[in-house]
């Protein structure tokens, strides 16, 4: 399931509108996976956020409202708004923001959730595969 979205992402000439995709594979049911069209390199970024992490960020009551550790941040801004945060580790601690609506978001995970409801989950391993 892929869904085209329109978001702003933080660069250095500040808030920036940009490309979004989220994309729900019921194959990897706790995932979701955000692709940002990357304008500066022409190619795609990834990232990795759990489904439980971005709806829990979005039923919270209060502005301001953060879910998530280490690198991957979720803010719950206003009624209308969501900001995710990576912040990449390395030489230089590097923080992106994505900003979008929450709405889109919310449409989203219910149907990410009809797909797989939480509690269905299942994850098949090869372990034989994993084991070579």
């Amino acid at each position: 399931m892929t869904e085209p979205i329109a978001a702003q992402i933080t660069g250095a000439i500040g808030l920036t509108g940009v490309k979004i995709e989220l994309v729900y594979d019921p194959t990897e049911p706790y995932t979701v996976f955000m692709y940002i069209w990357n304008w500066y390199g022409k190619h795609w970024l990834e990232w990795v956020c759990e489904r439980d992490l971005l709806a829990q960020a979005l039923e919270a009551d209060t502005d301001g409202t953060v879910t998530g550790e280490l690198d991957m941040l979720i803010t719950r801004v206003d009624d209308r708004t969501t900001k995710i945060t990576k912040v990449t580790r390395g030489e230089w601690h590097e923080r992106t923001e994505v900003v979008l609506g929450s709405a889109r978001l919310t449409s989203f995970l219910k149907e990410a959730f009809a797909l797989v409801p939480p509690g269905h989950e299942r994850i098949e391993l090869d372990v034989e595969q994993l084991l070579r």
